[in-house]
């Protein structure tokens, strides 16, 4: 019986600490793992992504109706644009690459080689607009001229705040949950590069 006693107040001492309060490790209240917020934050991302494509599938039916009206003149776009959809795709690759590798080195160099890839489309896409205006296409030209700018302008503004996620990641990679927001980031950043691809098949060849 003796012993009994001992081996719990052994077991006592172990779940409590000095001032009489149970242990972190002894705690039975809950508390959502690491996993469980990752899923919530994986499900938020895409609902907002959700959000974003029902905009650009808006926008593209506005496009498909308009293109029917007699005004509407075919606008040729500048050979800018082909190389500012490779810089896009490379980062992309760049950032993927650089999150699977996993050690922390091998995803700053990702971000940070994404992000500067971001930055040069950035720069090219508003060389893409003054490319367009040098051929005295402006925003009201023509209603196909509307929508390149419309539509280029909507995909530059959800790129420049993935952007700022990306940059947000990079300087904060310290933190335990920075696979987590790789992740996230890599998700979004992809996302953008797809959209970025249908946009410009749709403004270019229908």
């Amino acid at each position: 019986d003796h012993g009994l006693t001992r081996r719990r107040r052994s077991m006592m001492t172990m779940t409590t600490t000095a001032t009489g309060t149970i242990a972190p490790w002894a705690s039975t209240a809950p508390d959502p793992t690491a996993a469980q917020r990752a899923m919530r934050l994986h499900f938020g991302l895409w609902m907002f992504l959700a959000t974003v494509t029902m905009l650009f599938a808006a926008l593209s039916s506005a496009y498909l109706v308009r293109r029917s009206g007699t005004d509407w003149r075919p606008v040729a776009l500048p050979s800018l644009v082909w190389w500012n959809t490779l810089v896009l795709a490379a980062s992309s690759a760049v950032l993927e690459l650089g999150r699977r590798r996993r050690a922390e080195l091998g995803l700053a160099t990702g971000l940070a080689g994404a992000s500067l890839l971001a930055g040069v489309f950035i720069v090219g896409q508003v060389g893409l607009w003054r490319a367009l205006a040098a051929q005295g296409i402006y925003l009201l030209t023509n209603p196909h001229s509307s929508f390149i700018y419309l539509l280029t302008g909507v995909h530059a503004v959800h790129l420049l705040a993935a952007l700022v996620v990306m940059l947000v990641t990079l300087a904060t990679l310290g933190r335990r949950d920075a696979d987590t927001r790789a992740a996230l980031c890599a998700t979004f950043w992809h996302f953008l590069t797809g959209a970025w691809v249908y946009l410009l098949a749709l403004v270019t060849w229908v």
